[in-house]
Parts: structure tokens; sequence; C-alpha cells
């Protein structure tokens, strides 16, 4: 007989287990000794314009977080404006940072400036913005809002490729050894095409047809399909799609109306985000089998909620889901949960809007 997609999940990483307790973490002293083998970044947004995004630590091995840990372990200085995703590649970590037009560069182990990587437009020679990061091999791959996607040399810092790809690219994804890059826009109106891209010369090879405005992608680590979500327009509702790495074919998930984020665990698992008016919440967390393709769920199972979540993030290797609200703009605070959607602890990232997170597991 089949088992639920919840006893699959791992257990809770035994470190974190043993580590804290069902309750808030205490924030680190400023001079707090911080040796970082083992724990999670969360990347913090911050508000645009206001130049206070920031990095908080989570060090599972000392049961300790470190808000701001980037200006901690940098005399100071501002991290930058606008951040949007993270990515760990070899022992550096990336951020983009839409407001600052640049991609910041740390290593991952303490945070320690690395320096920056700016692009420019090869048409009139501007400033690009960059969005959303992955990665194939040692090449670091990244969308600019106005049009670009490019590869960065990881030891110069320096671009290598750049190809115009459709109006404005967002959300880009390895699956099955290509690159996908969302489309969010088509002139006026919301995109509604994925490109395949090969991720070593950056030639399109294929566009393929999906729901209005994709804006988030995630490929399942065991079956390496690719996900996506659409949020729809005025005349289409928001839907989350299948992509099959192997035949590009494009098929809408029943049983999933609304999505607005996700992530995918290493157990054949989404963890997805949806709007639901009749909820009291206004949304719940779902959990959607990639391999039966079904729901299984709601994915938090011991009565506690996350009111306005801002992110989702799940740690594949200890099985781990992070959840993440920020209300009003006001600090973020992320929640803990096990794989079986069993809260944790809890605690506050000190700076606005959490959007993301990496995990590192020893060097």
């Amino acid at each position: 007989m089949r088992r639920s997609l919840f006893s699959l999940f791992l257990v809770s990483a035994v470190l974190l287990l043993t580590a804290v307790n069902c309750h808030e973490i205490d924030p680190a002293e400023p001079d707090t000794d911080i040796t970082f083998t083992y724990g999670g970044y969360f990347l913090n947004t911050g508000n645009p314009g206001k130049d206070d995004a920031e990095l908080t630590q989570l060090n599972t091995l000392q049961a300790i977080v470190n808000q701001r840990i980037f200006a901690t372990n940098n005399n100071g200085k501002t991290f930058g404006d606008d951040a949007r995703d993270i990515l760990i590649l070899g022992n550096k970590m990336y951020v983009s940072l839409a407001g600052s037009q640049m991609i910041r560069v740390m290593s991952k182990f303490d945070c320690t400036d690395q320096g920056t990587v700016t692009v420019r437009s090869e048409e009139d020679g501007s400033t690009l913005t960059p969005r959303w990061l992955t990665s194939f091999e040692d090449a670091l791959i990244v969308s600019f809002e106005e049009g670009y996607v490019a590869r960065i040399d990881t030891t110069t810092l320096k671009p290598t490729l750049i190809q115009q790809v459709g109006d404005e690219p967002g959300a880009v994804a390895i699956a099955g050894q290509k690159l996908y890059v969302a489309d969010r826009r088509d002139g006026n109106a919301a995109g509604h095409v994925i490109r395949m891209l090969n991720p070593v010369d950056l030639h399109i090879m294929k566009t393929l047809e999906v729901a209005p405005n994709p804006t988030r992608m995630v490929t399942d680590p065991a079956l390496g399909d690719l996900y996506v979500i659409s949020s729809g327009d005025a005349a289409t509702a928001g839907c989350l799609q299948q992509i099959d790495s192997d035949t590009d074919e494009v098929t809408v998930v029943k049983g999933v109306t609304n999505p607005v984020m996700m992530d995918a665990s290493s157990q054949k698992a989404l963890i997805v985000y949806v709007k639901d008016d009749s909820d009291d919440l206004g949304g719940k967390f779902i959990v959607f089998n990639t391999d039966t393709q079904k729901v299984e769920g709601e994915f938090i199972r011991d009565g506690s909620y996350v009111r306005d979540p801002c992110m989702i993030a799940v740690d594949a290797n200890t099985g781990n889901v992070y959840l993440a609200d920020s209300p009003g703009n006001s600090f973020g605070t992320v929640y803990v949960f096990t794989g079986y959607g069993q809260f944790l602890t809890s605690f506050n990232t000190g700076a606005p809007n959490p959007c993301g997170a990496v995990f590192v597991t020893g060097r």
C-alpha cells in the first residue's frame, strides 16, 4: 500500500531539534563569535528605495540567529537595495539587488564581501537590473528585467555571454540540462511564454506557451520536471503548470488554484501557498505530490498558522520547511516546521520582507 507523502518527508534536522525547543530563538549579540558550517541564510528584500536589504544567518550548531550578518561582518557596510534572489555556488554566495543594479558576492561561510557584478547593455551601455539567479556547472546565470539573460564567470565576476530573451525575463531554472526563462511581459500585456535555452551558449532552442504572467519556477529534484506558477491576468485565474523535462510538454496541474509561491522538497513534493477567499487567513499551504500528481492535503498539521506569508524555503538536506511573514513591511519572522508540518520554532530576521533562503551543510 502506498504510504502518505507526509511519511516520506525527512525527519527534521537532528542538529536543530537538539539545539532548540518550540520557542522563539533569541538573536545573538553583535559580538558573537561565528563559526558557520551548518544552517541557513535568509534574504530580506527590505523596502525598495530604502537601501535596507540584509541577510539573516541561522547557525544550527550554536542555535544562534545572527541578524544583519553582512553589516556585522563587513564593518557596517550597507548591503544594498531591493534584494530579489540568493544562490550558493561553490564557496561563494550571490544576491541580486535590483535597486542597486548589481549582484553582491560573498563568502558562504562568513558573508565577507568578495566583490560585486554589474552587467551593461550591449546596445546603449546602460546598467542592467538583475532579477533571478540559477547556475549551470560552474557558471552563474542571471535574468535582467530589461530583457536579457547573462552567464557570469564566477572567477573573474565578469559576464561571458549575454542574450536578449523576451521583454521582461523573470524566473530562471535548470531542468533536464536546459535553461528555462519565464517572460513576464509581452509588450503592454502579461507574458505567456517560457523560453528554453542552451545553458552553455544561451541559444534559444524553443518557446513554450504557458498561462499568463509566469512568475515562479522550481525544479522537482526527485523527478526532474519543472513547475511554473502563472499569476494570471484580468481574464485568467492563476494556476500551477508542469513542464516535462524530457518532452517539454506543458500541463496544467489539477486541484491547485490561485498559487502564489512554492518550493520543492527532495521527496517528490511541492509545498505551495494558495489563495483561498473562503479561509479566514486568506490562504493555505498545501502539499502536492509530484509523483501521483495529487494534492495530499494541508501542510501545517498542528493548528499553527502563518498570516500574510512572503516566503517558502525547503532545506533539502534536513527536510525542514521555513515559512516567513513580514506584516506591514516590519521585520520578518521565520517559522520553522518539520517536513511533517509540525511547528518547531521561530525567529525574527531583523530586516523587512524575507524573500528566500539558502542552506549550508559543512565545508
